[in-house]
């Protein structure tokens, strides 16, 4: 079960994605922002190379995304991954505290739940 993740320590954060065999991995290798810590801050980006770790977990079912903005980017600099439809791309709402939407995460538990996985 995943729980909610802001009252734990990184440690058992850390656990409880390893036991439901959850990854985590930035889309970006490093990026210069000018100001601020929004999306809309970031000049240049360096992203991780996708490819090489698709090849080296090749049984990655999921690329799930924590917002629209690295979801898109995403999809624009690696349409060739995209198209291949394996793995699954999926968009959530990000997890952001500057987003105000986010609804409790409701988006996120629908998705674990449809994986098996139960989410809170």
């Amino acid at each position: 079960m995943i729980g909610d993740f802001e009252t734990l320590d990184n440690d058992t954060r850390e656990s409880h994605l390893l036991r439901n065999n959850i990854g985590l991995w930035d889309i970006f290798d490093c990026i210069e922002r000018s100001g601020g810590n929004q999306d809309t801050a970031i000049k240049k980006a360096k992203y991780n190379s996708f490819e090489n770790l698709l090849n080296e977990y090749s049984r990655i079912e999921y690329l799930v995304f924590n917002s629209k903005n690295a979801h898109d980017w995403f999809c624009e600099d690696h349409p060739e991954i995209v198209r291949l439809g394996t793995p699954k791309i999926v968009r959530l709402q990000s997890s952001s505290g500057s987003n105000g939407w986010f609804n409790g995460g409701e988006d996120w538990s629908l998705f674990f739940k449809s994986i098996g996985i139960e989410y809170q």
